[in-house]
């Protein structure tokens, strides 16, 4: 398990928590340590990514390619300049069969956390060019600059190709967080002869854009729609060779533009639509073989058909997990579903609590949780880092 922390990277044996290396890194979760830490990887995505037997990480100006098995760096890896030919901050990072994914941010370009005390000056969730390296050679194999902005959860990794959205950034998220978003929507509507929800619908506009293929190896563009793309998220799955395209609610941590009643499927060969379909959700879909859960319901991946489930959970922040068989979420304390059970209710493991985003993961036949709540003020008996085993 590879966990980052304040000033490092953490490789540990999930077996028996030992510590197998850790790699100095100074200040590097230093822009998440103001309290925005439950928002900020949501809206960003990660700095670190696992692939040709090393953890890639990013400092934003270069990335670091560190060995899996010993912890030594064994190159760093520079992106290209912006359009401009000026540096740039690298931000959304991936890597599959030997290419490493990443892209320049958009510094310029900020919104507002939930809470106005946070710094969110360093957490940058859209860019201005996509690029890909071969990371065996560390040569760039080719750059995508888009006519507007990717948001970096709108990026796909698929069977050779790589799908994103280009699409200008949403003009209320700069400017209001969903609870500012909500207050100004009741101010509105006392303030004219139309109704909050109304108002607040005005406020979440964000115009479409066009959905791109680009191949793998080259960076051609392979085909592109402008078919109402109304998308702030994509997913894509192997195993069906299905694109979803959907919105990424997180509670009150949200911006405005990330909720939505509209989820999507779409043909990864040519973009045609497989199914487009009302659905009201409230957290980020997580794609589990060929269902979609997405709190409270599921549907099917391939007919957008709306399956018998539902998903209750208590108060807390942060998103579902999946596995074949569990959901693991915080539901104030640490929840889970049976997806193997007849009744799939919610159940809880007390006394601990997992992050405010994704960090109870289940894996090796395990729930694995590093600590995400040593700095929190919640007030909760445990604070450490656990693996549980199945208790049959």
């Amino acid at each position: 398990m590879f966990t980052e922390g304040l000033n490092a990277l953490r490789a540990t044996n999930i077996y028996n928590g030992r510590t197998l290396w850790e790699y100095p890194l100074e200040g590097i979760l230093l822009p998440y340590h103001r309290g925005e830490s439950s928002v900020g990887v949501a809206w960003t995505g990660s700095n670190f990514c696992i692939g040709n037997d090393h953890v890639y990480v990013h400092t934003r100006d270069k990335c670091l390619c560190i060995d899996v098995e010993t912890g030594r760096k064994t190159a760093e890896l520079q992106p290209p300049p912006l359009p401009d030919g000026k540096p740039g901050k690298w931000g959304y990072i991936a890597c599959t069969e030997g290419t490493l994914f990443g892209t320049l941010v958009n510094e310029q370009y900020l919104i507002k956390g939930w809470a106005s005390k946070w710094d969110t000056s360093q957490q940058f969730t859209e860019s201005v060019l996509f690029f890909a390296i071969d990371a065996r050679i560390e040569t760039i194999k080719w750059t995508f600059e888009p006519e507007h902005s990717i948001r970096h959860n709108a990026i796909a990794v698929g069977k050779d190709c790589v799908y994103l959205i280009d699409r200008p950034s949403a003009p209320a998220d700069e400017s209001f967080d969903l609870a500012g978003g909500q207050s100004e929507a009741k101010r509105r509507a006392a303030a004219s002869d139309r109704s909050e929800e109304e108002e607040l619908r005005g406020l979440r506009k964000h115009p479409t854009g066009r959905l791109l293929a680009l191949d793998m190896e080259t960076g051609k563009v392979l085909w592109k729609s402008s078919d109402d793309i109304f998308g702030t998220m994509l997913a894509f799955s192997t195993k069906h060779n299905a694109l979803l395209m959907s919105y990424q609610p997180v509670h009150q941590a949200s911006r405005l533009s990330e909720w939505g009643n509209r989820m999507a499927g779409i043909h990864p060969s040519d973009g045609t639509r497989l199914w487009d379909i009302v659905a009201e959700y409230e957290s980020r879909p997580i794609i589990n073989d060929r269902t979609i859960y997405a709190q409270p319901g599921a549907w099917d991946l391939l007919s957008g058909r709306k399956l018998p489930f539902t998903f209750t959970r208590s108060y807390g922040c942060g998103i579902p997990v999946g596995s074949t068989r569990m959901l693991v979420f915080r539901s104030a304390t640490l929840g889970y579903v049976d997806l193997t059970g007849d009744s799939c209710c919610t159940e809880s493991y007390g006394g601990i609590r997992p992050g405010c985003w994704i960090n109870a993961i289940p894996a090796g036949g395990l729930i694995l949780m590093a600590d995400a709540a040593s700095w929190c003020t919640c007030s909760y008996l445990n604070q450490a880092t656990c693996a549980l085993q199945p208790s049959q």
